[in-house]
């Protein structure tokens, strides 16, 4: 016993139901009739939500790729969706916004402010569109915010950020322990390896073992593709 769907959309596909022994009786064939509907509509529902993932993803691996992050924002300025990238980066740059309840929701108080402000400014404008864009400085760098307005009034934040710190601990997620994150940092920041036993305390040959080490693990053969190596995995932390 089964059933057909068959759509324009969502192509052909087909349910089949077996057991052993005795044959589906004719009340079990009216439910499936009965069913089918439904059964069609979840099949549709689900191939739908496959498809928004596999959009949602590959947008997020486009926006890591180029560094950004982008957050969608409804009508009256919710958010619709965001990359977590930019999760990661409101929480960093706008602190007061991690203990809300509705963080996915809501932006933070003071980029809801400047938005409203844009949109007031926008009213007075006839063009097609709107763009405005404000840098804010934190603990690790600078977030610059550009908010773009369609003319269908829905609108969309781009981020970026531009990093004048970085701490060791970052490059634990290359498989280093931490003093081979320490010494690597410190490799990044072009010191060398008198001046890194300086700093982290330790003896010039601790400092070779160290590297020789983190080129091992990271697949590297000089201190510069380790440092190259460090620095893109800072880029997308």
């Amino acid at each position: 016993m089964g059933l057909l769907v068959e759509d324009q959309k969502y192509g052909v596909t087909a349910l089949s139901l077996q057991r052993d022994g005795r044959d589906f009786s004719r009340r079990d064939k009216d439910v499936l009739t009965f069913l089918q509907p439904h059964i069609i509509q979840a099949f549709k529902n689900a191939s739908d939500l496959t498809a928004l993932k596999n959009r949602v993803a590959g947008i997020e691996g486009v926006t890591n790729l180029c560094n950004v992050a982008a957050v969608w924002l409804s009508r009256d300025d919710k958010i619709e969706w965001m990359s977590n990238r930019a999760a990661l980066w409101l929480r960093e740059y706008f602190p007061e916004r991690a203990s809300e309840p509705v963080l996915q929701l809501q932006l933070p108080p003071a980029l809801a402010a400047w938005i409203r402000k844009q949109k007031a400014a926008q009213q007075s404008d006839s063009g097609l569109g709107w763009r405005a864009e404000q840098t804010i400085a934190g603990s690790r760098g600078e977030l610059s915010i550009r908010w773009v307005s369609e003319q269908s009034n829905r609108s969309y934040l781009i981020l970026s950020e531009q990093r004048t710190s970085h701490a060791p601990d970052e490059l634990l997620s290359l498989g280093l322990t931490k003093r081979e994150a320490e010494v690597l940092h410190w490799v990044t920041e072009g010191k060398s390896n008198e001046a890194i036993a300086i700093v982290l305390a330790i003896s010039k040959r601790t400092v070779e073992k160290h590297i020789e080490r983190i080129l091992l693990k990271l697949g590297a053969e000089t201190r510069v593709q380790a440092a190259m190596r460090a620095a893109a995995c800072q880029r997308m932390r």
